[in-house]
């Protein structure tokens, strides 16, 4: 069983690599190999996508977050850092909405990630342009109940720069509510 310690010790490892040009993949790569235990194996592989972002290595952190998906598959979080990737880094942004309709659905079943799930889903929406999706997404961010496990505290960001009259006067009033509780 992963301990805090445990994943506090790979994280304190991974910022102790001296960046700048080194290309640590095969490293990780090499630790996800003989890790047995899932918890650090899962550390890793978010290791591994960071290390795949820092060097601009977009197919390879597609690949890893797929990996990482097919070996945790209710981990609504790898699925979230798929979509991410698909959205952010690779612009196929119906592949990364089908993605991070998936993290809702694994998020909903295991009960953890929930708000942060759906304020991925929320930013997905309005960098698509879809408000009334973002519409219906505030709703289900406001009626969703809180995680079992941690998880993000309310978010509003994706609110911000819309176009006027992009999401209803009574939608935007009854998330602000939602913010204020």
């Amino acid at each position: 069983m992963t301990t805090d310690e445990d994943s506090q010790h790979l994280r304190d490892w991974y910022i102790s690599l001296k960046k700048g040009a080194n290309d640590y993949r095969p490293l990780i790569a090499s630790k996800i190999d003989s890790e047995i235990e899932p918890g650090l194996r899962r550390e890793l592989f978010m290791l591994l996508g960071l290390e795949c972002a820092r060097l601009e290595d977009i197919t390879g952190q597609i690949e890893v977050y797929e990996r990482a998906v097919k070996e945790f598959p209710m981990d609504p979080f790898m699925r979230t850092s798929l979509s991410r990737s698909y959205s952010y880094f690779s612009y196929d942004l119906p592949r990364a909405l089908a993605v991070m309709n998936e993290a809702v659905e694994v998020a909903r079943m295991t009960k953890q990630f929930r708000r942060q799930v759906l304020h991925s889903k929320a930013r997905l929406l309005r960098d698509m342009k879809d408000y009334q999706g973002l519409e219906r997404c505030l709703l289900e961010i406001i009626v969703e109940p809180r995680s079992e496990t941690a998880d993000i505290a309310k978010e509003d960001d994706f609110l911000n720069n819309l176009p006027p009259g992009a999401i209803s006067d009574e939608v935007l009033k009854a998330y602000a509510e939602f913010m204020a509780r």
